[in-house]
């Protein structure tokens, strides 16, 4: 939906999530940039397989 440029309110009404969600989905660049508050600097089950996922969502 981003390559195709449907503005933001599109995305929104065809998936069905709240606007800042999209938001916060589209202008992420890495998989660090969707966590926030909380969850930022908290250990992981999934530390462990960092790198794959980092090489996955590039």
């Amino acid at each position: 939906m981003l390559a195709a440029s449907h503005s933001r309110l599109a995305r929104q009404r065809q998936v069905g999530i709240a606007y800042r969600t999209v938001k916060l989905l589209a202008d992420a660049t890495t998989p660090e940039d969707l966590f926030h508050g909380q969850w930022r600097g908290r250990p992981s089950v999934l530390d462990e397989y960092r790198s794959y996922l980092d090489d996955r969502w590039s």
